[in-house]
């Protein structure tokens, strides 16, 4: 419930923050991509071990990532540049 909604008022939000339409689209598609990548990590995970456990590690890790994501994006985006940029 809390992703439809997301998918419905996101582009909206982005329209209204003056986004170009490629910007909404990475904005909504993100979570639907991220969501696909750790559920079958995840899923196959808590198979082997107790699914209370997994749940407790995923929840209590998404915040601690989600802050390391956001102070580490200018380090990134320096490294990036700087690779891209680097002339033989």
């Amino acid at each position: 419930m809390t992703l439809g909604s997301f998918i419905g008022i996101g582009p909206i939000y982005g329209a209204y923050q003056g986004w170009t339409p490629l910007q909404i689209a990475n904005f909504v598609g993100a979570p639907l991509l991220g969501s696909l990548i750790f559920q079958i990590p995840l899923g196959r995970l808590s198979d082997r071990v107790p699914r209370r456990g997994v749940m407790t590690f995923a929840l209590r890790a998404q915040p601690g990532y989600a802050c390391f994501l956001h102070f580490s994006m200018e380090l990134i985006r320096c490294l990036l540049s700087a690779y891209f940029s680097w002339e033989d």
